[in-house]
């Protein structure tokens, strides 16, 4: 709401700083996927996988309109915690995994839908160090500072959202 606010006043309400930003926005979510990507795979086939990020048509919705703002913020947030997780060292600090749950937060906070980050951050370690299930207390022995951290957004995010709409499930809630 904060940034539909800032728009209204700055383009004294007129659609066009809406859609520029959606766009620009949407600009910057391609790069973070780039840079994701490039950290998975070759750069030609991150560029491949950007390129295609960039003009699928499932965007259009949250690009072309204006109340699309939520997911191209959640997304970029998104992506950008993912970027800082996969350029850490093989061990998360605890000052990392802050900054990957203040990432979190935010993205969460603008769309319920990263939630999933958690997870995420998991298939992203096991693409990258092929963990098995042999492998998960040595894996979860480097990497529990990030759970604990996400684990605890989640917490206050659940919490926040029942103070404010009194239901942790229904969609609606009171309006």
């Amino acid at each position: 709401q904060l940034l539909f606010g800032l728009q209204w006043i700055a383009a004294d309400g007129a659609p066009w700083l809406f859609h520029l930003t959606n766009l620009l926005g949407h600009a910057a979510v391609t790069a973070l996927v780039f840079l994701l990507l490039a950290e998975l795979m070759s750069l030609p086939g991150a560029l491949v996988g950007a390129l295609v990020f960039a003009v699928h048509p499932v965007h259009v919705d949250a690009v072309a309109n204006v109340v699309g703002m939520g997911e191209v913020v959640s997304a970029g947030f998104f992506l950008a915690a993912c970027v800082v997780h996969v350029r850490g060292p093989p061990e998360t600090s605890w000052r990392r995994a802050a900054v990957i749950a203040l990432l979190y937060a935010i993205a969460f906070g603008a769309k319920e839908g990263a939630v999933t980050l958690p997870g995420i951050v998991f298939l992203l370690d096991a693409a990258r160090e092929d963990v098995a299930v042999r492998d998960l207390r040595r894996y979860l022995a480097k990497r529990w500072k990030v759970y604990v951290a996400l684990g605890v957004v989640v917490a206050l995010m659940l919490v926040a959202r029942q103070e404010i709409l009194g239901t942790l499930a229904e969609p609606l809630g009171p309006l």
